[in-house]
């Protein structure tokens, strides 16, 4: 399955405007490798990250404004789904009995936006690491991996996924405690000196994982040593 298909599969309908524009960039850097005679001079990996007269600035130009895009619908979001929770966290410390279903259905359309900006940022590092390599590929150049190397630093491959996951873990154990007739002190969680491990160990494709601590949390509390509700 291409690159384009899986973004139609996988991404969600709100987030595709703010996708790289994959296909744009390929028919491009088609459109330059037949331009581009065979005579041209070997482009060196700086070239990658330059843009100047020649047809290949093109791409470059581009690649930065698709990038651009990227990292501000990324980190907005981010920010958005953040003070969401926490609007959220602060609205289950009281709920009555008609309010609980209307909130766990608010939680849990924020753990599907977290889900969704994890597709987001998968996606388009992935489909940013196939264009720079069918860049060198077919112009005959070598700045794909220098590109990939910046792309590290990057604010859309550096959104903070434990920010958010903490807080839908702590909104979920809000809007349990606000179920329970009464409520149970608020306690710092210490280890025990002695206890018998008993675990079970599951194979979680990478893509997934982030979508399953999603679940997760929903029914387990997400656990910090040496930290109470109040602290968190």
């Amino acid at each position: 399955m291409g690159f384009a298909e899986t973004v139609e599969k996988e991404a969600a309908p709100a987030y595709k405007p703010y996708y790289l524009n994959y296909n744009e960039l390929k028919d491009l850097v088609i459109e330059l490798s037949r331009d581009t005679t065979s005579s041209r001079d070997k482009m060196v990996s700086a070239d990658m990250l330059e843009v100047d007269d020649r047809p290949v600035g093109k791409f470059q130009e581009r690649l930065a404004a698709e990038l651009k895009k990227v990292n501000q619908f990324a980190s907005v979001k981010h920010e958005d789904v953040f003070l969401g929770l926490r609007r959220l966290c602060e609205q289950c410390r009281k709920l009555t009995k008609e309010e609980v279903e209307p909130m766990s259905e608010k939680i849990r359309a924020m753990a599907t936006e977290i889900a969704c900006l994890d597709t987001f940022v998968r996606l388009n590092y992935m489909g940013f690491q196939k264009l720079t390599e069918k860049f060198d590929l077919c112009l005959g150049v070598s700045g794909s991996a220098l590109f990939l190397s910046g792309l590290h630093c990057e604010p859309f491959t550096n959104i903070r996924f434990d920010d958010i996951l903490i807080l839908l873990g702590l909104a979920w154990a809000r809007l349990r405690a606000s179920q329970q007739a009464e409520q149970s002190k608020d306690a710092t969680w210490k280890p025990p000196e002695s206890f018998i491990r008993n675990t079970s160990k599951y194979w979680v494709k990478p893509d997934k994982v982030v979508l399953l601590k999603t679940r997760l949390v929903e029914h387990l509390p997400y656990l910090i040593f040496g930290a109470s509700q109040k602290e968190q």
